[in-house]
């Protein structure tokens, strides 16, 4: 079952790369051939002024980012081209995100946000595979044969001595300080 959830796991996130590095590869020849386009037009313009020529305006666009196959980012949030004229104040074009419903505003899922939901899912399946063949080999049984009852095991006592801090109250060591544990001493500790 462990190697099935692993290998699905992988496979979800190999495809998300494929589908990434595709989207990324088709994005850019859009945006180059979109370049190209307001280039000519600006070249071919009729002879006009400076000024005039201004006020034609052009199109700029932002270069795909060599990351954003993994997360698109701010392309979708801050578009992707402008437009460019004289004494005018052009909101940016090109954003997706805008068109979409207040629902749909979470973006199309990428290889990062997979990464994000399904690698912590991975860990929990493994840590329950690590505790379920702990307890199919009785090995959940060996502290309890040395008295450490179920409550103790999960105290936080316990889990701070996993990080090899001795917190009794009893001692004064410095790991025992960092740990947060008391320091005083009883009657009878000499």
């Amino acid at each position: 079952m462990l190697r099935l959830v692993t290998t699905l796991v992988t496979v979800v996130v190999l495809l998300a790369v494929l589908a990434g590095l595709a989207w990324r590869q088709q994005a850019a020849e859009e945006r180059a051939a979109a370049r190209e386009h307001a280039r000519e037009r600006w070249l071919t313009q009729a002879p006009k002024s400076p000024h005039g020529a201004a006020h034609f305006g052009t199109f700029v666009f932002a270069p795909a980012r060599e990351l954003s196959a993994l997360a698109p980012g701010y392309d979708e949030v801050l578009g992707t081209s402008a437009r460019i004229e004289a004494h005018v104040r052009a909101p940016l074009l090109g954003r997706p995100i805008a068109e979409l419903p207040y629902a749909g505003r979470f973006g199309w899922p990428s290889m990062l946000s997979l990464c994000e939901l399904l690698l912590p899912l991975l860990g929990i399946a493994l840590g329950h595979a690590c505790i379920a063949g702990e307890r199919e080999r009785s090995a959940l049984l060996l502290p309890r044969s040395v008295g450490v009852s179920a409550s103790q095991s999960r105290s936080p006592a316990s889990r701070r001595s996993a990080w090899g801090c001795s917190c009794s109250p009893r001692s004064r060591s410095s790991a025992g300080l960092l740990c947060g544990a008391p320091t005083w001493s009883h009657a009878g500790d000499r």
